[in-house]
């Protein structure tokens, strides 16, 4: 498997800070957020959470829809670079020998 740091986050795509913000308040708090600049348009990428399991992950973008914000997509990162979901849940499966 390969060697590493894999995490996983909730990104909202479409995110209106100021409209969804008191919404997701207690979740950033218990969770934190990342901020980072989405590649060319210069828009900001919001990621809630860094879940260290796929199911975990889940569950947060579940909470998130729950409180009705919309195109919030699960997002992994391995070694704090972007890796495919697919790919970092197959990495897990590995890791946990499944």
């Amino acid at each position: 498997p390969q060697e590493g740091t894999l995490v996983y986050g909730v990104e909202l795509r479409g995110f209106r800070l100021r409209v969804e913000l008191d919404k997701l308040s207690r979740l950033i708090a218990s969770h934190g957020v990342e901020m980072r600049l989405t590649d060319g348009s210069g828009k900001i990428l919001y990621v809630i959470g860094s879940a260290s399991t796929y199911a975990a992950a889940l569950q947060l973008q579940q909470e998130v829809l729950g409180l009705g914000v919309k195109n919030a997509e699960i997002s992994a990162k391995l070694n704090n670079r972007p890796i495919d979901l697919e790919k970092a849940r197959e990495i897990e499966r590995m890791r946990s020998g499944q």
